[in-house]
């Protein structure tokens, strides 16, 4: 009988105490921050569809097949690496027209893509010329680029995460608190906006445009951004 006493004391004890801790759990600030950086492209990533419609499948598949092949053969000139050039698929549908509400097979398509990497965009211009002597179809999109994603992408995730210090801290002192450690953090994932070129163009000879000045693109720069939820705790002098 002499101990319950003691129980209960330890009992109170222990509740105050997890009290006393939870409260000052409670005591937090939540900011988020949030980093951007820009860079200048210095690399693109063009896209080239070729297609070519035939009674004959055999001679649609031919047709684009030769084309592709002279553009491959034309590019060596630019002295490019073998891993920056893709043209490795090929689609053979049958194609068909509606004529007087009645479905009439015209032909088989053929097409293929082709993906170049140029490293180097001042050879932007002379792989447009060769994609038209070349007898390519259309230029789909052209994706600007930077060589070193990833140290843009840390960049911006630090100052996210200076950027939310900052917040919290200041937020701190003008309540008359003190930041503390870390409770929390909420990390929403970064973001990469790339600028993106649209191109369409039928061919044509060269001879058709050799007269012509060459074309200027010129391109936003590469946005890289993060942003990050962050759960101080609070210290409060009393």
């Amino acid at each position: 009988m002499k101990s319950l006493p003691l129980a209960v004391c330890a009992i109170a004890f222990m509740l105050s105490s997890l009290s006393t801790q939870t409260q000052a759990i409670d005591r937090t600030i939540i900011t988020s921050g949030t980093g951007e950086v820009s860079a200048e492209p210095n690399m693109a990533e063009i896209n080239l569809q070729l297609e070519a419609i035939n009674l004959d499948g055999n001679r649609a598949k031919s047709d684009v097949d030769k084309r592709v092949n002279r553009f491959l053969s034309a590019i060596k000139r630019l002295d490019l690496d073998d891993s920056s050039v893709i043209a490795s698929t090929l689609q053979l549908n049958p194609n068909y027209e509606y004529r007087n509400q009645a479905r009439v097979f015209i032909g088989y398509r053929a097409s293929r893509n082709v993906t170049v990497t140029l490293e180097k965009l001042d050879l932007l211009n002379q792989l447009m010329d060769i994609a038209l002597d070349s007898g390519i179809d259309q230029i789909g999109h052209v994706q600007f680029k930077v060589t070193d994603e990833d140290k843009y992408q840390r960049l911006a995730q630090q100052l996210a995460i200076a950027d939310s210090k900052k917040k919290a801290a200041r937020l701190a002192t003008a309540y008359g608190a003190t930041l503390g450690p870390v409770a929390q953090i909420q990390y929403q994932g970064a973001a990469t906006h790339l600028p993106e070129a649209q191109f369409r163009m039928q061919s044509m000879s060269r001879s058709a445009t050799q007269d012509q000045a060459p074309g200027k693109y010129l391109h936003d720069q590469l946005r890289f951004s993060d942003h990050i939820n962050v759960i101080f705790e609070l210290i409060i002098d009393n």
